[in-house]
C-alpha cells in the first residue's frame, strides 16, 4: 500500500527535526538581518516647483508664472493635486502624485516633471533667475545632529560641523549628510546713496569694478631658452582694506580720487538668514540621510562612535548634541514590541499547558516558534521588514498559530485513547480532520488577503500586515498536518483519566447552559438577538479616528506668524516659547528653527519650508520626571494652554508625534474664488463657526491681504527724452533695494561672499535716488521720470489645483473626534449663505475616514463572497455556509462595544481588525459543523449530533479562543496606540464569537435540518 506524506514525515523523523533545527536556526538569522524601522515607510509622491523671479509682484508672478507652472504639473501622469504659495519675487507649487501608484511610475512622472520644466523655461519671462524641481522633499532624515559653541564666529562654527560631516559621510550606509543654519559672515558694502549721487557713477558701475579688481585672468606662456614658463599675477583680494581701496572715480573739478570707502561702509558681518537654537544657543544642524533598504538599528553604535571620536578632537567650547537618531529610535521601540510579543507567546503557551497536558502541549507549542521564524525568513522576498505592524500581526496571528494543531492533536489523542496504537492514531487522526483544517485556513487567508484591497497611504501602512499573517497560516497549517503529527508521535500517551476529569467539570458546565438554550431557544435566540441590538447602539456613540497618536517623547510647536512677520519678530517668538520650555521639569532638550523648518525627520512630519513667519521646535520630553503627566497628549494639552496665555506674537501650535503624514488638518474646509474680497469673506465665517463648535483650537486662516507697498510707476515718455531704459532702472532699484552678491573673497581657507546695496530707508531718499543713463551718461532723479506712491498690492497668494483658493482649519482637543467635529461644522456651514462666486470642498480627517470606510467596507465584501464560497464548496451547502456567518455579526458588535467601553476610538486599524475576525471565528463554526455532519453520517440524528458537538469540539475551540485572546493582551494593555484599539476589538469579539458559535450554531443547524420530532420541550432533562 502506498503510504502518504505523513506516512513518511513519522518514518524520517530525524532527518524532520534536523530540518526543523536548521529553519529555526535560519529564521533566527533572518530576524537578525532583517532592515528595521519604527513604522512602515509610508511614501508620499511630493515635488515642489520653485521659481525664483527678481522684482515681481505676487499678482505678476501668479499670472505670468504660476499659472503655467500648475498647467505643467497638471498634465502628469498620476497626478492627484497642488497648491501654490505665490509671493513677490517667487513662488512654489507643490505637486502630489496618487499614492496608488508604484514607484517606478512616480520616478517616471519625476522625470517627466523635469523635462517639461526645463521645457518651460522658454516659456517664462526673461527676468526669471531660477527655476527649480525638488523631489526630495519627503526623504526623511536618519540623525539630527546640533553643533553649538561659546564665543567663536559663525564661520569657524560652520568649519567644525563640516568637520563632522566629512566624518559621518564615510560611514556604511550613509546616503548623503547636509549642513543647516550656517550663519556665515560676508563682506557687505553698503553705499550711501547721497554721496553716490554726486559722483558720475552707478551702483552697476560699482558692482563692476568691484568684480574686475577681484579677477584671475591668465597672463600667458613665455619660451625662455626653449622652456615653456607660464606667467600669473595675483589679482585677488588680499584683505578687506583692498576692497575699501578700490578706487571708483575722481572729481572733475579738482581731480580728487574717490575710493569706495569714501561712498560706501565696507566691512564683515553676518546676514539675516534662517537658523536654528539648541536650548537657547545658536547652533549648526547636521542632517544625516541613511540608504534605503539598510539595518538601521545597525548604525546606531557607528554613528555614535564617529560623534565620540570627534568630539574627543574640540576644544571645552564647542559641542556636539544628538537631537535625534532614528536607530536608536527604533531599536527602542522594536525592543518593546519583542517584549510585547515575547509576553504574548508565553501567556499562550502556559494556556495550551493548562488545557492539556505536557505533553499534548510540547506536541502542539513547536508551532509558535517554528512558524515564525519560518515567516522571518520568508518575509525578504515579500518587501516587508520588521516594524510595528508586522511584529504586531505576529501578536495577531499568534493565537491562530495552535488552533490547527490543538485541533490535530486533539483528533489523535482521541484515537490513541479509544486504544489505537501509536503511528495509526497519528496517522489517522491527522487525516480525519485535515480537510477542515485547510478549509479554516482558507478562511482565514481569504479574509486576510481583502486587506490588499486597501489603497493609497493606508495600503502601505498597513501592507505587511496581511502579508506577515497570511504567511503564519499557510506555514502553520503546513507545521500542523505535518510537524504536528510526528510531535504527537513523539510525546503523546494515552490518557490516565485523571486530567480529563478536571476538564470533564468544564464541559458538564457547558452542557448545562447550552441544553438550558437549546431547550427554550426562543427566549435563547431572542435574549442574543437583543444583545446584538444593545452592541450594535455603540455604533452611534463611539468616537471614529484615522489612525492615533505615537505617544512618543517628542513634543513639536509650530509658530505661524503673518506674512508680514520679519524675521526677527518670529525669532521673539522662539524666544518667548524658549524660555518657557526652559522651565519645564520633563523637557530634557529642544531645538529650534526660526525662519525654516526642522529638517523632516519622522514619518508623520510635513516639512514646513522657508520663511520669515516661519519657527519650529523639536522638543524631547521625559514625562518620568515632572510626574505630572501621563501620556504626552497631556503634557501637549498642557504647554497648548501656556503658550496661549503667555507668547504673543504669532500663533502658536503644540502637538505630538503621529504615524503617518496627513497632508490635510484634522478638520478642514477648502474654498475656491477668483473674488478675493467674497473669499475672505467667505474664510472668516468658517473659521468663526469652526470657532463656536466644543473642541476646535488652533483655527488657520491665512488670508491673501493687500498691504500698502511702494509703486514706482515709470513714465516712457519721460524716459525715452533722458535716454534711459526701464531695465537699468529697474536692475539699478533692485541692487540698491534688495542687494546682490558681486564678487567673492578668499582670507586663508575660508571664502565670504561681497555684497553690494544701499542705504535707501525712506521715501525721500527713494524719490532722490539717482539712476545713470547709459546712452548720455547724464544721471537723474527717480522723481524725474516716476511717481514714487504706496499703493496696496497681494503680498501672498494661495491656489489649490489650478484656482485661487484657501483652506480653512483646525485642530482638535484629546476627548473629541476630529470626525465628529467634521461633521458639525459641515452641519452648521450648510445652514449658511455663502457669497455666489466661492465654491466650498469637504476636506480634513472625515473625507479620509469616509474613503477609509468605503475600502473597508469594499474589502469586508471581497471577504464574504471568497469565504462563503469556500463554505459552499466545502459543505456543498448554501444553508450551512450562512450558519457558519451567525457568530461574525456579534462578533463584529461586541468588538465595538468593548472598544467603546475601554474608551477606544473606531480606528483605521480597529477596521482593520473586524475584517481579520471574520476567518479567525469562522473556524470554529467550521469545526463544529463538520462535526454535526460526520455525526450524522455515521448514523447519529440531527438532535444528538447538534447536542454533543460543542461538548466533543469544546477543548479545541476553548483552547483557541483563549491562546488567541491571552495572545492580544500584551498588546491591548501595553502595546502601541495604532494597535490597541484593534487588540481590544478583536479580543472582545472573540471571546463572543466563541460562545455564539458554541450555543447557537448547533441550535440554528438544529433549528435548520430538523425534522420537528424532537423539538418538544417535554423531551428536555427534568433539570430543566
Amino acid at each position: 500500500m502506498k503510504k502518504g506524506l505523513i506516512e513518511h514525515v513519522i518514518e524520517k523523523k530525524v532527518f524532520i527535526i534536523i530540518v526543523i533545527i536548521l529553519l529555526m536556526a535560519v529564521g533566527f538569522y533572518s530576524y537578525i538581518n532583517i532592515p528595521k524601522q519604527n513604522f512602515p515607510e509610508v511614501v508620499l509622491p511630493v515635488a515642489a516647483v520653485t521659481v525664483v523671479y527678481p522684482g515681481a509682484s505676487a499678482e505678476d508672478m501668479e499670472e505670468l508664472v504660476t499659472k503655467k507652472v500648475e498647467e505643467t504639473v497638471m498634465s502628469l501622469n498620476g497626478f492627484d493635486y497642488c497648491s501654490s504659495d505665490v509671493y513677490e519675487n517667487y513662488c512654489t507649487v507643490t505637486v502630489c502624485l496618487d499614492m496608488n501608484l508604484s514607484q517606478e511610475e512616480v520616478d517616471e512622472s519625476f522625470d517627466d516633471l523635469r523635462l517639461k520644466v526645463t521645457s518651460l523655461k522658454e516659456t517664462l519671462p526673461g527676468g526669471v533667475t531660477q527655476i527649480s524641481v525638488n523631489t526630495d522633499i519627503m526623504d526623511t532624515a536618519g540623525l539630527l545632529v546640533a553643533v553649538t559653541a561659546d564665543n567663536i564666529s559663525g564661520d569657524e562654527l560652520v568649519q567644525r560641523a563640516t568637520e563632522l560631516k566629512d566624518r559621518l559621510k564615510l560611514l556604511d550606509g550613509v546616503k548623503k549628510v547636509d549642513i543647516y543654519g550656517e550663519q556665515l559672515s560676508e563682506v557687505k558694502v553698503t553705499v550711501d546713496v547721497n554721496k553716490l549721487n554726486a559722483l558720475d557713477l552707478s551702483l552697476s558701475e560699482i558692482s563692476s569694478l568691484i568684480s574686475a579688481q577681484n579677477s584671475m585672468i591668465p597672463a600667458g606662456t613665455m619660451d625662455i631658452k626653449q622652456n615653456v614658463m607660464t606667467v600669473s599675477s595675483n589679482g585677488k583680494f588680499a584683505s578687506i582694506d583692498e576692497i575699501k581701496n578700490i578706487i571708483v572715480g575722481s572729481s572733475k573739478s579738482n581731480g580728487v580720487i574717490y575710493r569706495l570707502s569714501d561712498i560706501a561702509a565696507v566691512k564683515k558681518s553676518v546676514p539675516d538668514e534662517p537658523r536654528y537654537y539648541y536650548n537657547g544657543e545658536p547652533s549648526n544642524l547636521l542632517v544625516l540621510y541613511f540608504d534605503k533598504g539598510i539595518n538601521v538599528v545597525t548604525m546606531t553604535s557607528s554613528i555614535r562612535d564617529a560623534m565620540e571620536a570627534f568630539s574627543g578632537t574640540l576644544p571645552d567650547n564647542i559641542q556636539v548634541h544628538e537631537v535625534y537618531l532614528q536607530s536608536n529610535v527604533v531599536k527602542t521601540a522594536i525592543n518593546g514590541f519583542v517584549e510585547n510579543l515575547a509576553e504574548a507567546i508565553i501567556l499562550v503557551m502556559l494556556v495550551v499547558m493548562l488545557c492539556i497536558n505536557l505533553r499534548n502541549s510540547i506536541a502542539v507549542s513547536i508551532a509558535i516558534p517554528l512558524s515564525i521564524l519560518s515567516t522571518f525568513i520568508l518575509l525578504p522576498w515579500f518587501g516587508v521588514d520588521i516594524q510595528f505592524v508586522s511584529l504586531a500581526a505576529l501578536i495577531v496571528v499568534l493565537g491562530m498559530l495552535v488552533d490547527n494543531s490543538i485541533v490535530v492533536s486533539d483528533s489523535i489523542q482521541s484515537r490513541l485513547d479509544s486504544g489505537e496504537d501509536r503511528y495509526a492514531a497519528a496517522v489517522k487522526g491527522t487525516e480525519a480532520v485535515a480537510r477542515p483544517i485547510f478549509v479554516s485556513m482558507l478562511v482565514a487567508v481569504s479574509g486576510f488577503s481583502s486587506l490588499f484591497t486597501l489603497s493609497g497611504a493606508y495600503k502601505q501602512l498597513a501592507f505587511s500586515l496581511p502579508v506577515v499573517v497570511i504567511t503564519c497560516l499557510v506555514i502553520c497549517c503546513l507545521v500542523s498536518l505535518l510537524v504536528t503529527p510526528l510531535m504527537s508521535y513523539l510525546f503523546l500517551k494515552k490518557h490516565d483519566g485523571k486530567k480529563e476529569d478536571k476538564f470533564k467539570k468544564v464541559a458538564q458546565i457547558y452542557d448545562q447552559y447550552f441544553l438550558m438554550a437549546f431547550y427554550h431557544r426562543k427566549k435563547a435566540i431572542a435574549s442574543a438577538l437583543f444583545f446584538l441590538i444593545v452592541c450594535a447602539l455603540s455604533l452611534t456613540l463611539i468616537n471614529f479616528e484615522l489612525v492615533a497618536k505615537a505617544d512618543k517623547d517628542v513634543v513639536t510647536i509650530e509658530v505661524r506668524g503673518d506674512r508680514e512677520n520679519g524675521l526677527d519678530k518670529t525669532e521673539a517668538v522662539v524666544k518667548q516659547i524658549q524660555g518657557i520650555l526652559a522651565e519645564q521639569p520633563e523637557v530634557e532638550y529642544y531645538l529650534s528653527g526660526v525662519g525654516q523648518g526642522i529638517p523632516r525627520y519622522d514619518f508623520s512630519v510635513l516639512p514646513k519650508g522657508v520663511g520669515d513667519d516661519v519657527g519650529d521646535i523639536f522638543v524631547r520630553v521625559d514625562l518620568r520626571k515632572g510626574k505630572r503627566f501621563d501620556m504626552t497628549k497631556d503634557m501637549v494639552a498642557y504647554l497648548q494652554k501656556e503658550l496661549d496665555e503667555k507668547v504673543s506674537g504669532g500663533q502658536v501650535i503644540v502637538d505630538e508625534l503621529g504615524v503617518i503624514a496627513f497632508m490635510t488638518k484634522p478638520v478642514e474646509i477648502k474654498l475656491y474664488s477668483d473674488n478675493l474680497e467674497d473669499l475672505n469673506t467667505a474664510s472668516d465665517m468658517v473659521a468663526e463657526v469652526m470657532s463656536s463648535i466644543e473642541g476646535t483650537k488652533n483655527i488657520i486662516n491665512s488670508h491673501d491681504i493687500s498691504t500698502y507697498n511702494y509703486y514706482v510707476d515709470m513714465d516712457t515718455k519721460k524716459l525715452n527724452s533722458l535716454g534711459l531704459m526701464k531695465a537699468e532702472v529697474q536692475n539699478e532699484l533692485s541692487l540698491a533695494l534688495m542687494g546682490r552678491d558681486v564678487s567673492l573673497y578668499r582670507e586663508g581657507s575660508k571664502e565670504y561672499d561681497v555684497f553690494l546695496d544701499s542705504n535707501i530707508d525712506s521715501q525721500t531718499m527713494l524719490e532722490n535716488f539717482k539712476v545713470k543713463s547709459s546712452a548720455t551718461g547724464s544721471k537723474y532723479q527717480l522723481q524725474q521720470f516716476a511717481d514714487i506712491s504706496p499703493e496696496p498690492h497681494l503680498t501672498g497668494i494661495t491656489r489649490i489645483d489650478g484656482h485661487r483658493g484657501r483652506v480653512v482649519g483646525s485642530y482638535v482637543d484629546g476627548g473629541h473626534s476630529n470626525v465628529a467635529v467634521q461633521s458639525k461644522l459641515e452641519n452648521k456651514l450648510s445652514k449658511l449663505d455663502f457669497p455666489v462666486s466661492v465654491t466650498l470642498e469637504k476636506s480634513g480627517e472625515k473625507k479620509e475616514y469616509m474613503n477609509v470606510v468605503k475600502t473597508i467596507a469594499f474589502a469586508a465584501a471581497v471577504s464574504f463572497i471568497l469565504i462563503f464560497l469556500i463554505l459552499v464548496y466545502q459543505f456543498n451547502s448554501v444553508k450551512k455556509a450562512l450558519i457558519a456567518f451567525i457568530s461574525v455579526p456579534f462578533g463584529t458588535c461586541a468588538g465595538i462595544a468593548g472598544l467603546f467601553l475601554t474608551g477606544q476610538n473606531l480606528s483605521l486599524f480597529a477596521l482593520i481588525g473586524i475584517i481579520s475576525m471574520i476567518g479567525v471565528v469562522l473556524a470554529n463554526a467550521i469545526m463544529l459543523i463538520q462535526f454535526i455532519d460526520d455525526e450524522r453520517l455515521k448514523g447519529a440524528s440531527v438532535l444528538d449530533a447538534c447536542k454533543t458537538a460543542g461538548v466533543k469540539r469544546l477543548r479545541a475551540i476553548l483552547t483557541s479562543t483563549t491562546t488567541a485572546t491571552l495572545g492580544l493582551l500584551p498588546l491591548a494593555v501595553g502595546g502601541d496606540t495604532l494597535f490597541i484599539p484593534m487588540a481590544r476589538l478583536l479580543m472582545s469579539g472573540l471571546i463572543i464569537s466563541m460562545m455564539i458559535n458554541l450555543i447557537f450554531v448547533p441550535i440554528i443547524y438544529h433549528l435548520v435540518y430538523s425534522d420537528g420530532k424532537d423539538n418538544d420541550p417535554a423531551n428536555s432533562p427534568a433539570a430543566i
